[in-house]
């Protein structure tokens, strides 16, 4: 009973993570919008750049810390509900920042990913440990399938929300919206993932 509980839960919060990605991806929904917000194929190129080496620098750190420690739950709580912290804060500068000169929008943009990327690369180490700890091996397999089959059909209705908001909202407020959606989601994921203790 405990396993279908800790699987349930990392498989909900995996769903959910997944549908938040697809509103927060770097080929396209930031792509998009620094682009918009600049015109600058180098800014765009550099979304996915700075997105991985963020996530990958961190695990070199993290690892070796929770190692240390014993515990990964700790670290995976600063780096969930960090990086769902910093697309709140993504969404409220383009609500904010309408009105903003262009260059001081795209630089608040730009330094917010950059922290955003450094701060979801604390949760990589933590959660495949956590994982690997709750969830049987024989589990593991079924977990990724429904973790990413579930986000993909939760992801369909965040694009089609993120479609409608691209269609009916001014730029940049229509990007707001679909970030904001993206930090819920987010949030949602993180606090069903921290609730298994």
């Amino acid at each position: 009973m405990k396993t279908n509980k800790r699987f349930a839960s990392v498989a909900t919060a995996g769903i959910t993570f997944q549908a938040g990605s697809a509103a927060v991806d770097s080929a396209t929904i930031m792509s998009a919008l620094v682009y918009q917000l600049s015109g600058s194929s180098i800014l765009v190129g550099a979304v996915t750049a700075i997105l991985r080496f963020g996530w990958l620098f961190p695990q070199l750190i993290v690892g070796y810390l929770a190692q240390n420690r014993g515990s990964s739950m700790p670290y995976y709580v600063i780096g969930a509900f960090g990086r769902a912290l910093c697309i709140t804060g993504l969404a409220g500068i383009l609500f904010i920042g309408a009105d903003w000169p262009v260059a001081v929008l795209t630089t608040a943009v730009m330094v917010l990913w950059t922290v955003y990327a450094f701060v979801s690369g604390i949760v990589a180490v933590p959660y495949n440990d956590i994982v690997a700890r709750s969830v049987p091996s024989e589990l593991r397999s079924r977990l990724l399938a429904t973790r990413f089959f579930g986000g993909g059909l939760l992801a369909l209705g965040v694009v089609a929300i993120a479609n409608y908001s691209v269609e009916g909202l001014p730029f940049p407020v229509s990007y707001a919206g679909i970030l904001a959606m993206a930090a819920a989601l987010r949030l949602i994921s993180s606090g069903g993932f921290s609730a298994m203790g």
